[in-house]
């Protein structure tokens, strides 16, 4: 049986059949959760779907859009984040988990993916990619297109938490670079997820305020919502 000590442990040949299984088990829940889903509220089952559908391959699109300034990952991208992050904003918590997931997954089968152990592959890419779910929830406590912006903001800033750990968690281990001091590997993780993920954030930035002050934004989200 699979010890959950190992979590924390390096991924070998005998941790990859536990990865594999739990990664089964999530997708799984997912599509569980979506029938469900589906079933609750059969009247936006269609629309949903599709906008689910057209949000993830847009972002996924523009996530090949990319510059690498660091190594093993961490790439500034063509504003990614924003279309899932307005399918959030637009059609709920639960909608904006299920869409994180499966877009976490897309991100994680792409390429080019380092997973150190199954913590940092919940923390990369299941919880740093579900962060979206802050979009639904900023717009019940705001209102207007500040919804918006302190929801983008703070699903950057919940992703940077859970990148920022996962770092914690390659650096202390010597995962990326050999004989880094361990007592830096805070400072290493925070240097390195703030290389990338800052830059990412103020595109979205920009685009998002540009939107705003041309009314483009509301017009998306009344056209979604229609």
């Amino acid at each position: 049986m699979f010890n959950l000590l190992s979590v924390f442990g390096v991924i070998d040949d005998t941790a990859s059949k536990p990865l594999i299984i739990v990664s089964a088990i999530v997708i799984a829940i997912s599509i569980l959760i979506l029938i469900a889903f589906s079933f609750r509220k059969k009247t936006f089952e269609t629309k949903t779907l599709v906008f689910a559908g057209l949000t993830i391959a847009t972002s996924f699109v523009l996530s090949f859009i990319k510059v690498k300034p660091v190594t093993y990952g961490g790439s500034i991208t063509l504003c990614s984040m924003f279309a899932i992050s307005l399918f959030a904003y637009c059609f709920g918590f639960l909608p904006a988990l299920l869409v994180g997931i499966i877009y976490g997954f897309l991100q994680f089968f792409e390429g080019g993916a380092y997973i150190f152990n199954l913590a940092t592959f919940f923390l990369d890419y299941i919880f740093a990619f579900s962060s979206i779910v802050m979009m639904p929830l900023a717009r019940k406590l705001f209102k207007g297109n500040k919804a918006f912006i302190i929801g983008l903001s703070l699903t950057f800033l919940l992703r940077f938490i859970f990148h920022f750990t996962s770092g914690i968690l390659y650096f202390v281990n010597g995962g990326i670079w050999a004989n880094l001091p361990q007592d830096n590997a805070f400072i290493y993780s925070l240097l390195y997820q703030v290389t990338y993920l800052v830059p990412d954030y103020l595109l979205c930035l920009i685009v998002t305020l540009v939107l705003s002050k041309t009314k483009t934004l509301n017009k998306l989200v009344c056209l979604i919502e229609k």
